[in-house]
């Protein structure tokens, strides 16, 4: 078994400061004059910090073959959630280890069939339900990019349902422990802890937003935060089942099993301030999935800090961008 510690990740990133300083991520791709580091969703990441006496032996090498996009995964799973501790591989796939000495499975080797059982529990339906790597496989695309969403394109719709099982709870009592109460310009609403703490950053955004432009606050009507339900017509839990879920006006923000049109006009029309902010806070928005669910926005920051730095990567960054951009009674969404 083969155990990473702090330091290796950031070694394997090129990385040498806490998540939410500046610095260049890419040594051979200068981030653009002005930008910061954007995975701060969690707190600061430092070197020695992990509880590395829960974890036993040491070992210095990372895994043979681990390729770029495993070690951004790592980067900004550990940014996003400081539950994670490290990461071993035995002979059947990479695993997340949480601390508690849970392990979580990150990547199953391809001749594996002990870790594919392990990933596909019940909640596994038409390939939704996946490992991490899997999950974040699909580059989610940063406002303002709306691209066409054709069968099959729909990032972070694909859950690993063990990693939120983990980190927010087995069951409905688990996950009530650690919902708290937060409001969305003054509706109250229950949501995940990290949940609701980011959009606390995300309300004070879209509070300045409806005072410029004061239709948006047609859009912004709360219709739902944690309930623990299964999404309608399958076995998969919903994410609000975890308290990582908003809908906000369903009236006005479709859902695909409600409609014909494919794609939905709102996919394009929606008001890009919403969406921006929420993003920044860690939100991704069901309306970029051709199963759209527009009124939908789910907290997954490992997801938004992967597309920021793959963002920075490619020099689009934005001076504006900072570590809050992470991983900072109509019907109810069926997801």
């Amino acid at each position: 078994m083969l155990l990473l510690t702090a330091a290796d990740l950031y070694a394997a990133t090129n990385h040498n400061l806490p998540v939410s300083d500046a610095g260049a991520m890419w040594q051979d791709s200068p981030l653009p004059a002005g930008f910061r580091m954007p995975c701060a969703s969690g707190p600061a990441v430092e070197q020695g910090t992990w509880p590395e006496g829960q974890m036993g032996e040491q070992y210095d090498a990372l895994p043979e073959g681990l390729d770029d996009a495993a070690r951004l995964d790592l980067y900004c799973l550990r940014a996003s959630y400081p539950e994670i501790a490290g990461l071993v591989m035995d002979s059947n796939g990479l695993w997340l280890l949480v601390n508690g000495g849970r392990r979580v499975l990150y990547a199953q080797h391809a001749d594996s069939g002990a870790a594919s059982s392990h990933a596909n529990s019940v909640h596994d339906e038409k390939g939704w339900a996946v490992d991490v790597r899997t999950s974040m496989a699909e580059t989610y695309p940063l406002e303002p990019e709306r691209p066409d969403t054709p069968y099959g394109v729909s990032p972070g719709r694909r859950r690993s349902y063990d990693l939120l099982g983990t980190i927010y709870g087995q069951n409905a009592s688990e996950v009530g422990r650690q919902v708290r109460q937060t409001t969305l310009l003054g509706q109250a609403l229950r949501l995940s802890a990290p949940a609701a703490r980011a959009l606390a950053r995300a309300d004070a955004r879209l509070a300045v937003a409806v005072r410029e432009e004061a239709h948006l606050k047609d859009y912004l009507k709360v219709d739902g935060g944690f309930v623990w339900r299964r999404i309608a017509g399958e076995t998969r839990l919903s994410p609000h089942a975890y308290g990582i879920a908003v809908d906000l006006s369903p009236r006005l923000a479709p859902y695909w099993r409600w409609s014909k049109l494919r794609p939905h006009p709102m996919q394009r029309g929606y008001p890009s301030a919403i969406v921006d902010a929420m993003e920044q806070a860690g939100f991704i928005w069901g309306g970029k999935w051709h199963e759209y669910d527009i009124m939908h926005f789910e907290y997954r920051p490992e997801i938004i800090c992967k597309a920021r730095l793959l963002q920075a990567r490619r020099g689009q960054g934005s001076a504006d961008d900072g570590p809050a951009h992470a991983a900072g009674t109509a019907r109810s969404s069926a997801d």
